[in-house]
């Protein structure tokens, strides 16, 4: 066990995780995270601090999202890659909790938060992101199972031109998986094709090898993912021409 880099496993009880925390050599984890009173022993204002401290990617399976304010004080400060997946729907306001435990890490390449549950942010977190996250290479939000309803009573949206901004500061972004409104479309670019065909293209060097856009048009829901190359344009809606244009080069 003292050779251990990586652990992928359906779930962990707590003493389990707690001794794996304290392995200098486990690097990545890949669980179930425990619940409820479990987790506070292990991650609550007593524990360990010097647990999960060799950490750089964890794979968190997350069964209460009441728990987000216990499993945020685990993230260390080597930790570059994160994906949180759940089944379970989860208030909003948990989100802000988990967006400003995350900020405190500057290191994160890579980002994947996958829930049943509505991400309400808007541009001022975005850009937040953009901010506290320097070296970003992924952003998924709900790429698999997150949908666009939403309980929260004013739901707040990412426009494409908050995209873009969003795109344009970070400077090592790659893939991005994000929800947006269509509403500044129009008023940001001309939609007729030959306008879109005339539009510069993004510089090779800043290009993102993968765009993915949940986009909500009345109650309707579209998965676009951009094509690999602006060439193809012949084959493509006037939207997916726009997307290639703006992200991929």
């Amino acid at each position: 066990m003292q050779k251990l880099r990586e652990v992928n496993v359906p779930f962990i009880d707590k003493d389990a995780l707690t001794y794996l925390g304290g392995l200098s050599t486990v690097t990545h984890i890949s669980s179930e995270l425990p619940a409820g009173s479990d987790l506070e022993d292990i991650l609550g204002p007593s524990c360990n601090s010097i647990l999960f401290e060799n950490f750089d990617t964890v794979d968190w399976e997350i069964s209460d999202w009441r728990d987000v304010e216990v499993f945020t004080r685990l993230w260390p400060h080597k930790l570059t890659a994160l994906q949180l997946r759940s089944e379970q729907e989860f208030e909003p306001d948990l989100m802000q909790i988990l967006f400003d435990s995350l900020h405190t890490r500057e290191a994160f390449r890579s980002v994947d938060i996958d829930t049943k549950s509505y991400l309400n942010i808007d541009e001022d977190d975005l850009m937040e992101m953009a901010e506290a996250w320097p070296c970003l290479e992924v952003l998924f939000l709900n790429e698999m199972v997150g949908h666009m309803a939403s309980k929260a009573p004013v739901p707040r949206y990412v426009t494409l031109p908050g995209v873009v901004r969003f795109v344009e500061r970070c400077l090592l972004l790659k893939k991005i998986c994000i929800s947006i409104s269509l509403a500044d479309v129009d008023k940001e670019y001309d939609m007729e094709l030959d306008k879109l065909l005339d539009l510069e293209p993004r510089d090779s060097h800043a290009a993102l090898d993968h765009v993915k856009l949940r986009c909500t048009r009345e109650d309707e829901i579209l998965e676009l993912n951009a094509p690999d190359e602006c060439e193809k344009a012949g084959g493509l809606s006037l939207f997916e021409i726009l997307l290639a244009k703006l992200f991929l080069g």
